[in-house]
Parts: structure tokens; sequence; C-alpha cells
């Protein structure tokens, strides 16, 4: 867009000192001539660019004209474009590239050359092309207001199709989440990208309704069984595994080298499956009536291998 161009130019005088024509078609991609008419339009607009011409020549903001520079500080730029680099990564959307290059040139010469002290990377080890392109359906659906449809398997197993007004597309922890309008349930709903198969974009349009995703989502947990407290001993050959899932003030180290891990754990299928996941490396202490399901699902998967 033009308006975004005019104010990209202005950024890059302020900061940049003087700049080339050329310099400025080839970074905004278009002619020379449309960069004359851009600088003309920037002028009129009552912010004075002075023309050089020769070898050292270039467009330049006049030095007696004040403009505040920096409303934000370069550490506070800085910080602006880590979350967006994270974005971007998430995302795979290079729509995020144009807005960091337009802080970069906010940022003092000076600043620039430090080296990044926080990097965002929220794609998962190995990438998940599945992931990225549900997200960018549904990111393409909200932007659009175009309904989607999809079978979608409940956390308690249950399949069924949904047809669904998307509005508002969530990382929340590991996991995307979208909230929208279920014409299925006619209620307003979160649905996770990792349980929904056979998305499509439909044709229909759709107004978007007023009602905001519910934040309490944030804060509550996803498993609706009740929490039950665990006593865990794991071997100490597991000792980097269990310090990167559970507070390091809930894990103790005994005499014999075994890590106890006291955690609380939903009484439900998801937290027997996570802790079978440890193998032989992982024994429930307590409670005995949690320890009992664990044995008697490791006594079904024996079966499966006799």
């Amino acid at each position: 867009m033009k308006l975004d161009r005019l104010l990209a130019i202005t950024m890059l005088l302020i900061n940049r000192k003087r700049i080339t024509a050329m310099e400025l078609a080839n970074y905004f991609e278009v002619s020379i001539r449309t960069i004359y008419r851009d600088i003309e339009a920037i002028n009129q607009a009552g912010i004075p660019i002075v023309t050089y011409q020769g070898t050292n020549g270039g467009f330049e903001v006049t030095d007696n004209y004040k403009l505040e520079r920096q409303l934000l500080t370069a550490g506070e730029i800085q910080s602006i474009m880590i979350a967006l680099k994270g974005v971007k990564t998430a995302l795979d959307d290079h729509t995020f590239t144009g807005a960091i290059s337009k802080l970069q040139a906010l940022v003092p010469k000076n600043a620039t050359s430090q080296p990044e002290h926080l990097i965002l990377d929220f794609r998962p080890w190995g990438g998940n092309k599945n992931q990225l392109l549900k997200i960018n359906l549904v990111k393409s659906a909200i932007a659009e207001s175009r309904q989607i449809a999809f079978n979608y398997t409940s956390y308690h197993g249950e399949t069924n199709l949904r047809l669904v007004e998307p509005m508002t597309l969530i990382l929340k922890g590991f996991a995307w989440y979208f909230y929208g309008y279920c014409r299925v349930k006619e209620d307003y709903r979160f649905f996770r990208l990792s349980r929904m198969k056979d998305l499509t974009l439909s044709d229909e349009n759709f107004i978007r309704r007023e009602q905001e995703p519910d934040r309490s989502f944030w804060e509550q947990k996803e498993h609706e069984a009740s929490l039950v407290k665990l006593t865990l001993r794991f071997a100490s050959r597991l000792q980097a595994i269990v310090e990167d899932c559970f507070d390091v003030e809930n894990v103790t180290t005994t005499a014999s080298g075994y890590l106890i891990v006291n955690a609380e754990f939903p009484d439900d299928e998801w937290s027997y499956h996570h802790i079978l996941s440890y193998g032989d490396g992982v024994e429930v202490l307590e409670p005995r009536e949690f320890r009992a399901k664990i044995a008697e699902k490791a006594r079904l998967i024996q079966k499966l291998y006799k």
C-alpha cells in the first residue's frame, strides 16, 4: 500500500540520514519515478526533504526539522521485533517481514550490531507441515469471514462433523486452538487444531459475531477430570527428562540416586498414557489406586506382544 510505503520512507530518511532514489526503489520494488512521486507527497505532508545531486547525492530530511524519532526506545523496538520474529516462525507468514524491516529502520545505528539476546521459535522440532496447513487455512478463514468444516474428535474420543465460524487463533502452551461459533452446537467453542481432520474452507461467508473469547480458558486446565496427587520414582538416567517436565522444587533425590517427584495429574487416560511413556524408568508409588490402573494397562500392553 502507498501509505505504508510513504511511512516507511519517512522513517528510513529520519534514521539513515541520506538515501538514494535507487536504494529506495530497490528496497520497495517500485520504479525510481514512483519514489520521486512519494518524496513529493511526503514534502506536501509537511516533512521537508532535500534532494542532493552528485556522487554522494540522495534524499535527506533537513537538519532543522524536529520530529520525535524515537517514540519507543531502542530496547523496546528490539523487544517488539523479537516477538514479531517469533510469530513469523510459528505461522511461517512472510507478511511480518515488512513490519520487522520497518522497525529495524527505527533502531539507532549504534544498536543494530548488538547480538540477539532472546530468540522465540514456536515451531516444533522436526516441523509439522500438517499443523501449519491447518493454521494457515483457519487464519485465512478468519480474515475472509468464511466458514470451515471439519471432523472433530473430542477429548473423550467422540468424532463429529462441525461447521464453524472461526474468530480467533490461539497458541496456548505448545498447542494451537481456535475460537469460533459452532453451527452444529449453536454455541461458542474452543477447538484444538490437532484434533481436526478433513478441514475444508467453505464458500459461505458469515458476519463476525461480537462475542470475544472467554479469557478464563487461558487459566483453566483443559482436562475436566479431578486432580490426583502422585508420588513417582524415576530412575537416575531420566534426570534430564524429569527436570524438563517437572518443577525442581517438586523433585528430590534419594541416597540411591532415584528421583522422587510429587505432582498433580488429572485422573484420566491422558495421565496414564503420559506416565507409561516413560517405560520402565518410572514407578508410581502413591496412591495405590492409580498405581493399580497403571499396572493393569501395562499388563494389557504386554498381552499385545505375546
